[in-house]
């Protein structure tokens, strides 16, 4: 597998930083920060996106198709909550 090289993760790091800039910015402009609510899905689905070539324009695609199989696997939602 080539695709997880050091050399690819850390040509990520760019974008990563434009991430977390772009959602501190959101929290300073509301004057609240939320870490888990503002990073703890943009930041890594966004870094994993990154390393597997995907656009930053598709990323809401693949983010809108994925959302409803993510649910799936959360034990918090039962069955029709998702």
């Amino acid at each position: 597998m080539t695709q997880f090289t050091t050399e690819r993760v850390r040509a990520t790091s760019g974008r990563v930083h434009a991430i977390v800039e772009i959602s501190s910015a959101r929290c300073v402009a509301r004057e609240e920060v939320d870490l888990v609510g503002d990073f703890r899905l943009s930041l890594p689905v966004a870094n994993k996106f990154a390393s597997f070539g995907i656009p930053p324009g598709d990323e809401q695609k693949f983010q809108s198709w994925s959302a409803p199989l993510a649910g799936v696997l959360d034990p918090t939602l039962g069955p029709g909550r998702a």
